[in-house]
C-alpha cells in the first residue's frame, strides 16, 4: 500500500468568513478580476543551421572526448542504434553558437520538425543509457549552454534505476549564473524500462530549456514521485510543445521541492499541444499514482491546447490537474502560484479535474492571484469509476485566499459536486458562461459548513461574479439569478450528447447566450484546433495559415518622445488571433496582448535619442505567427535640464517679515515650473513657474536659513540651484491672547426632546458650529429661521411638518439632546426628500454609529417627504446625544423620529439537562429550551453566575461543559435567553454536584461513546478533545455500554489536533466483522496510524507499515493496543502481547485525532467497518499491566 504524501491538515473556516458574509454583495456584470499576465518571454526553438565542423562518433566512440572538443557551430553525429553508455557531462563553453548533437541518420529517417516523433523511431536513434547509482545518462556541467539534441534515445540499462534520464540543473545551485541554459531536447525519445522502476525523465532547473516534438514515457514507481518533467530551481524560460508525456506521479510539475536560489519562481512557461498521459494498465500495479499535471511554484504559466487522459484514486485523491501553491520543504516562504492561463485543453477519464489550494499551510507561502481557466472541456469525471471524489473543481484557502480567479467558458461533465471549497475566503472570483450538471451524486457550488449555492458564495467567495451558468438539474431558487437550470443535460441542446460532440445545437435557449454574446460553455471550435493532432504528434491540418499583422501607430519616419507614445496594431487570422507581440529593434516590448484593441503604452525615455524599428507579431491558436512591415521612428526625447538661480535676497543677506525671493531659470525648450525650498524643504510648487516667491520669515526661527529654487521642463528634467544662506532675524511678537472658551451645548428650546416622541430637525442644539452643528457653507442659505447659524433653514414645503434643513452635504451633522425615559428597543426614523437616487445618512446616540448608513430614495421632488429608518436600536434610560449625519449629498430633512419597537413580551426558557441534583463528571451536555412570540435569537448558558461557553444562537440549545474545570462540590446552572427587541428571561437554576475522578497521568483523550445520541462524542480526559462524529451511528451493542457503528465507507470521528511525545499509547476495542484490506481504528495526524491490515494489527508511522501478529478472528470484540516507549514499538492484543516488539524511533507530533478513518490532508481513506468502543490515547508508554486495567474498566462517563 501506498501511503500519498501528506499535505496540510483541513481546518474550519477562518472567523473572518463571517465578517466578509456580512459585507457580501453578489455582482453580476463588470468582472473585476485582474487578468493574467503570459509569459513574457516564448522561446523561439528553430533549428539553426550549423556555421561549424562535424564530428563523427561511430560505436564504440568517445562521445564524452566529442563534447568536450566540439566548438560552437559544430554537429556530433551519433552512430544510429549504437549504444553509448554514460554518464555524459555537457560542458560549459565560450561564445553562443549551437552545438547540435544528433543522430548519423538523414533528416528524411525522422519526422520534419513541428511532428513528434514515437517508439517506432527507435531504429534510428543512436541510445544514450546509464547504470544505476552512476547518476543520468547526460548531465549539464555548471553554466552549459546552447546544445541542441535531435533524435536521441536516452534511457537506463535494463534493471537499472536512475532517478533522472537527462539532468539540466541539480536542483543545489545557488546562483542563477551557474545554472545551465539554451538547451533544446528536440525529437528524442526517452523512456524507462518497461515493467521496471523509473523516476524522472528531464530535470528542468535553468533557463530557456525546451522540450519538443519528443516522446517522455514509462516513468513510473510503486513507492515514489514520478515525473516525465520537473522543475524547482531554474528562472525560465521554459518551453513543453507537442510532446508524449507519461508518468505515474506527475506527467509534467514545476514545483515540489525548495529552489535552492533565493526568491526564485519557476517562470515565462509555454505548455502546448502535448498529450499527458497514464495508462490503464498501471492501474492497480504502480501504485504512486497522482496527477497528470501539477503547480506548486510558478508564474507567467500558458497551458494551452493539450489533451489530458487517464488518472485515478492512488497515492492521491484523483485529481487531473492540481493548482496548489506549496513551500514543500518550508525554507521557500516566497512560493507563489500566479499569472496561469488553462485553456482550450481537453482533460478528461479521472476521479476528478482541478484542485487549488491558494496557499499553503502549515508552511509560509505567498497567496495564489490571477489564474484563468476558461474554454476546456472535462469529459468523463467520475469517481465511481476513477475513484476519487468525483468533483470538478475543488477550491481551497486554509492559510489564505486566493486573488482573481477565473473560471468561464468551460464544459464540464462530472459525478459529483461542481465545486468544493474549505478555509478562507477568495477575491474577485469569477465564475461564469460555464455549462455543468449539479451532479447526480453531489451538491453543485458548496463549501464546508455552508449551504448549497448563495450561502457557498456569501462565505467563500465575497463580491464574486457568478452569471449565466448553466447548472442542469439545479435549483433556481439557491443561486444567483441570471443563471440557467435546465431540469437535467439532455434539456441543455447539445449537436450530439451521447457522441460527445459538446456544441450547442441551434435550437438550444443557450447559444449566444453568454454575457459576450457567445454560447455558453467551452468553444469547442477553438478548442478542437487547438488540440487537433495532440493524439499524434503531427502537425494539425486543421489550421496551418498564419495571422496577419499591419502596425497602425506610430506612423512610418515619424519622431516620437515622452513617455507614453501608443504603439497599436491590427491583426486577423482565420481562426482566431491568439495574442500579439510588439517588438522594437527585434526584442519583445511590453508583455504580448491577448484581446483586440491591439495596443501598449512605450515609454521612448527609454530608448536613445536615434533611429529605431518597431514590427508586431502575431499567433493563432496553432501556433502560426505572422509578422508586420517594420515601421521606423526617430526618438527625440528633451534631455537638457534647465539652468536656475537665486538672485534675491543674496548670500549672507538679514532678513525679516515677508520677503520676496526671486529666480532666475532658462532651458532649451521651456521652463514648466519651480519648487522653492527653504533648508531642502519645499515651500512652493508653482506651475505654470512663476519667479518670484513671498516668504514670511516669522514663520521659521531666527537663525541661518537655505534658500534654493528648483527647475523643471516640460520633459521632466530638473535642476536645483545652488543654496543661498541667509540669517532672519525678527523681533517677537507677545503671545496672542488665550482663544474664547467653546460655546456651551444646550437644548435649543431649553429642555431635551422626549424620546420615544418627534424632533423637529430645525430645532438642533445650541452650540454653534463643530459644537452642535457643522455646515459647509457660510451663513444660513435659507434664511427662514435661526439665520444667526449657518444651518441653511427653508420655510415648509410640501407635506413637511414645519421649517426644512435644506440641501444636507456630504460631511454636514446635526446634534440634538434626547432624554429616554425607558430603557428599550427603538426604532429611529428620518423624513427625508431627495432627486438623487444615492443620498444616505446615518445616526450616532453619544458618538456611536447605530443605524448604518441608510438610504434616501428618489422621492421625485424635494417637497415630498418619507419616512426612513432602522430597527433595533438598544438605548437606556436617561439623557443622550443625537447626531444625524450626511453620507452622501443631496437631501433635505424636515424632521427625525424615535419609536419604541413593538415586542415587550420576554421569552421563556428552562435547563432540561442535567436535571437538579445529578452527579456529573468529565464532559456533559447542558441543554435548555427556549421560545418566543417573535423568536429567539440566543441562549447564554451560566456556570454559578458566569458565562458558560459563547452564547447559541440556533436550536437546539445545548453546550459541552467540561466538569474539570470546576472544583468537585455543588454548582448551579442556568441559562438567559434573549428575543431581537432585547427582552431577556432566565431559566430557573438547576443545582448539581460535580464529581471528578482523577485523570491518568498523561491521558491526551478518551471517549466512553456512552452518550447514545448527538453529533459529539465527548472527551473524559478533561483536555476538552471532543470529537464530531461523521456517518457513524450509535449502538447499544457496546463493549461496555453504548458504542460507535461505522460503515467503512464514509463514517469517521474527528477531534481536534492533539500533541503526542515519542512515547505514547492508543488502544481501543473493536468488533470487527469483514478483515479488509486497510481500516483505521485510531491516527493522529498522517503518521502515527493505528490500523488493521486484512485484520492483522498494523502501525504505520509515515513511511514504514508495521504488521505485528495474525489476523485477529471476525465477529467478536477485541481489545488493541499499541505502545511506543520512544525506542520500540509494542502491541497487545486482548491485554497480550502479539508479534515481535520492533525497534523504532519517534518524536514529538501534532496532529489531527480521528477515530475509524486515516487522514491525509482534505482526504480521508481506510474506513473501518465495525464497531469501536473505549478509545483511548495517551501521550506515555503505559506498562503491560496499565494496559490490562484499562483494558478491564470502561472509561469514565
Amino acid at each position: 500500500m501506498i501511503r500519498p504524501s501528506s499535505p496540510a491538515p483541513r481546518r474550519a473556516p477562518h472567523v473572518v468568513l463571517w465578517v466578509l458574509a456580512v459585507l457580501f454583495t453578489l455582482v453580476v456584470g463588470q468582472a473585476w478580476a485582474v487578468a493574467p499576465e503570459l509569459p513574457r518571454v516564448f522561446l523561439d526553438t528553430t533549428v539553426v543551421p550549423p556555421t561549424g565542423t562535424t564530428i563523427t562518433v561511430s560505436a564504440g566512440g568517445d562521445l564524452q572526448a566529442a563534447l568536450n572538443a566540439a566548438q560552437p557551430g559544430d554537429v556530433i553525429t551519433l552512430q544510429a542504434g549504437a549504444t553509448f553508455t554514460g554518464p555524459f557531462t555537457l560542458p560549459n563553453k565560450a561564445g553562443t553558437g549551437w552545438i547540435t548533437v544528433r543522430t548519423s541518420a538523414p533528416d528524411s529517417s525522422l519526422p520534419a520538425p513541428g511532428t513528434r516523433v514515437n517508439p517506432s523511431y527507435a531504429a534510428v536513434m543512436p541510445k544514450i543509457v546509464a547504470g544505476s547509482n552512476v547518476g543520468p545518462a547526460i548531465q549539464a556541467a555548471s553554466g552549459a549552454h546552447h546544445f541542441r539534441f535531435i533524435g536521441i534515445e536516452a534511457k537506463p540499462l535494463p534493471g537499472a534505476k536512475t532517478f533522472r534520464i537527462i539532468e539540466l540543473g541539480t536542483g543545489g545551485e545557488t546562483s542563477t549564473a551557474t545554472l545551465p541554459h539554451d538547451i533544446i531536447i528536440d525529437r528524442c525519445y526517452i523512456h524507462g524500462n518497461p515493467g521496471e522502476p523509473e523516476i524522472r525523465g528531464v530535470a528542468f532547473n535553468g533557463s530557456r530549456l525546451a522540450v519538443i516534438d519528443s516522446y517522455l514515457s514509462e516513468f513510473k514507481d510503486c513507492c515514489q514521485d514520478t515525473q516525465a518533467i520537473m522543475g524547482w530551481n531554474g528562472p525560465g524560460p521554459f518551453k513543453i510543445v507537442n510532446n508524449y508525456l507519461e508518468a505515474a506521479g506527475e506527467n509534467v510539475m514545476f514545483g515540489g521541492a525548495d529552489p535552492s536560489i533565493v526568491n526564485l519562481v519557476p517562470a515565462d512557461i509555454e505548455i502546448r499541444h502535448n498529450y499527458f498521459f497514464k495508462p490503464t494498465s498501471w492501474r492497480g500495479v504502480w501504485a504512486a499514482v497522482k496527477n497528470l499535471f501539477e503547480l506548486k511554484n510558478a508564474r507567467r504559466v500558458l497551458i494551452e491546447g493539450n489533451i489530458f487522459e487517464n488518472n485515478w484514486l492512488a497515492a492521491q485523491g484523483g485529481w487531473a490537474i492540481q493548482f496548489t501553491v506549496r513551500n514543500q520543504d518550508g525554507t521557500a516562504p516566497w512560493s507563489t502560484i500566479e499569472d496561469v492561463t488553462f485553456q482550450k485543453n481537453l482533460v478528461r477519464h479521472s476521479g476528478s479535474g482541478v484542485n487549488i489550494l491558494a496557499a499553503d499551510d502549515p508552511n509560509p507561502s505567498q497567496t495564489m492571484k490571477r489564474v484563468a481557466i476558461r474554454d476546456n472541456l472535462f469529459d468523463d469525471i467520475n469517481g465511481a469509476t476513477w475513484g476519487g471524489q468525483g468533483r470538478l473543481f475543488q477550491i481551497l484557502g486554509y492559510a489564505g485566499g486566493s486573488t482573481d480567479l477565473v473560471i468561464e467558458h468551460n464544459s464540464g461533465f462530472q459525478q459529483e459536486n461542481v465545486n468544493y471549497s474549505e478555509g478562507m475566503p477568495h477575491l474577485g472570483f469569477i465564475y461564469r458562461n460555464n455549462i455543468t450538471p449539479r451532479g447526480a451524486a453531489g451538491f453543485g457550488f458548496i463549501g464546508q459548513g455552508a449551504a448549497e449555492g448563495i450561502s457557498t458564495l456569501t462565505i467563500y467567495f465575497p463580491l464574486a461574479v457568478f452569471q449565466r451558468n448553466v447548472i442542469a438539474g439545479g435549483n433556481a431558487a439557491i443561486y444567483p439569478a441570471d443563471d440557467f437550470f435546465p431540469s437535467s443535460l439532455a434539456a441543455v441542446g447539445f449537436v450530439d450528447f451521447a457522441g460527445h460532440n459538446y456544441r450547442l445545437a441551434a435550437s438550444s435557449p443557450y447559444k449566444n447566450a453568454a454575457t459576450d454574446g457567445t454560447d455558453i460553455g467551452a468553444n469547442i471550435d477553438a478548442l478542437e484546433a487547438s488540440t487537433a493532432s495532440v493524439i499524434s504528434g503531427a502537425p494539425g491540418t486543421s489550421d496551418t495559415v498564419p495571422p496577419t499583422v499591419s502596425l497602425t501607430a506610430p506612423a512610418n519616419g515619424v519622431t516620437v518622445s515622452g513617455s507614453t507614445v501608443t504603439v497599436s496594431a491590427n491583426a486577423s487570422d482565420n481562426v482566431g488571433v491568439a495574442r500579439v507581440q510588439f517588438r522594437l529593434d527585434g526584442a519583445n516590448l511590453g508583455a504580448a496582448v491577448t484581446t483586440p484593441p491591439y495596443s501598449i503604452s512605450w515609454n521612448t525615455t527609454t530608448a536613445t535619442n536615434a533611429s529605431h524599428t518597431l514590427t508586431a507579431q502575431a499567433f493563432d491558436a496553432a501556433g502560426n505567427m505572422g509578422s508586420s512591415a517594420p515601421v521606423t521612428v526617430t526618438v527625440s526625447n528633451d534631455k537638457t535640464p534647465p539652468t536656475v538661480a537665486i538672485s534675491s535676497p543674496t548670500a549672507g543677506q538679514t532678513v525679516s517679515g515677508v520677503v520676496t525671493i526671486t529666480a532666475s531659470a532658462a532651458d532649451n525648450v521651456g521652463v514648466t515650473r519651480i519648487d522653492y525650498l527653504q533648508d531642502g524643504q519645499v515651500l512652493a510648487v508653482l506651475s505654470p513657474a512663476v519667479f518670484t516667491f513671498t516668504w514670511d520669515t516669522t514663520t521659521v526661527s531666527n537663525g541661518s536659513h537655505s534658500l534654493s529654487a528648483r527647475a523643471y521642463d516640460a520633459a521632466g528634467n530638473a535642476t536645483t540651484s545652488a543654496a543661498v544662506a541667509v540669517t532672519v532675524s525678527n523681533v517677537a511678537s507677545p503671545p496672542p491672547p488665550p482663544p474664547p472658551p467653546a460655546p456651551a451645548r444646550s437644548p435649543y428650546k431649553g429642555v431635551p426632546f422626549s424620546v420615544p416622541g418627534l424632533i423637529e430637525a430645525e430645532d438642533f442644539d445650541n452650540g454653534g458650529e463643530g459644537v452642535s452643528w457643522h455646515d459647509l457653507t457660510g451663513g444660513n442659505q435659507g434664511g427662514f429661521y435661526r439665520t444667526n447659524t449657518d444651518v441653511d433653514i427653508i420655510a415648509p414645503m410640501g407635506n413637511a411638518t414645519g421649517a426644512v434643513v435644506n440641501n444636507f452635504q456630504t460631511g454636514e451633522w446635526l446634534e440634538y439632546t434626547i432624554s429616554v425615559a425607558q430603557t428599550g428597543t427603538y426604532r429611529l426614523e428620518a423624513n427625508a426628500s431627495s432627486e438623487f437616487s444615492t443620498s444616505r445618512w446615518h445616526a450616532e446616540i453619544d458618538g456611536v454609529n447605530v443605524t448604518g448608513s441608510v438610504a434616501v430614495p428618489n422621492t421625485g421632488w424635494w417637497g415630498t417627504f418619507q419616512w426612513i429608518g432602522v430597527g433595533g436600536i438598544s438605548l437606556s434610560a436617561g439623557q443622550h446625544v443625537l447626531r444625524i449625519y450626511a453620507d452622501q449629498e443631496y437631501f433635505n430633512l424636515d424632521a427625525l423620529r424615535v419609536v419604541a419597537s413593538g415586542d415587550t413580551t420576554l421569552p421563556t426558557v428552562s435547563i432540561t439537562t442535567p436535571t437538579a441534583g445529578a452527579t456529573v463528571a468529565s464532559t456533559v451536555t447542558v441543554a435548555a429550551s427556549a421560545s418566543d412570540n417573535v423568536g429567539v435569537v440566543g441562549v447564554q448558558f451560566q456556570l454559578d453566575g458566569a458565562n458558560l461557553g459563547a452564547e447559541v444562537t440556533t436550536a437546539p440549545y445545548s453546550t459541552a461543559w467540561d466538569t474539570s474545570t470546576a472544583a468537585n462540590g455543588s454548582h448551579s446552572l442556568t441559562a438567559v435567553a434573549r428575543d431581537a427587541a432585547g427582552n431577556t428571561a432566565t431559566a430557573t437554576a438547576v443545582t448539581v454536584t460535580v464529581s471528578n475522578a482523577s485523570i491518568p497521568p498523561g491521558l491526551v483523550a478518551a471517549y466512553s461513546f456512552n452518550q447514545g445520541s448527538g453529533a459529539t462524542a465527548l472527551d473524559a480526559s478533561g483536555n476538552g478533545n471532543n470529537g464530531t462524529i461523521s456517518g457513524a451511528t450509535w449502538t447499544s451493542q457496546g463493549r461496555y455500554g453504548s458504542a460507535l457503528s461505522f460503515d467503512g465507507v464514509t463514517a469517521l470521528v474527528r477531534a481536534s489536533n492533539v500533541t503526542l511525545s515519542g512515547a505514547f499509547t492508543i488502544m481501543a476495542w473493536v468488533y470487527n466483522p469483514t478483515n479488509t484490506a486497510y481500516e483505521t481504528i485510531v491516527t493522529v495526524g498522517t503518521n502515527r496510524d493505528l490500523y488493521l491490515r486484512s485484520g492483522v494489527i498494523t502501525f504505520y508511522d509515515g513511511s514504514t507499515e508495521r504488521p505485528f501478529g495474525s489476523a485477529i478472528s471476525r465477529k467478536r470484540w477485541h481489545h488493541v493496543a499499541v505502545v511506543s516507549d520512544g525506542s520500540t514499538l509494542s502491541v497487545y492484543l486482548n491485554g497480550a502481547p502479539s508479534g515481535t516488539p520492533q525497534a523504532a524511533s519517534f518524536g514529538a507530533i501534532t496532529g489531527t485525532l480521528q477515530v475509524g478513518a486515516w487522514t491525509q490532508g482534505s482526504a480521508n481513506y481506510d474506513f473501518f467497518g465495525g464497531r469501536i468502543d473505549e478509545v483511548r490515547v495517551y501521550s506515555r508508554a503505559l506498562t503491560q499491566a496499565e494496559v490490562q486495567s484499562d483494558m478491564t474498566t470502561p472509561v469514565a462517563p
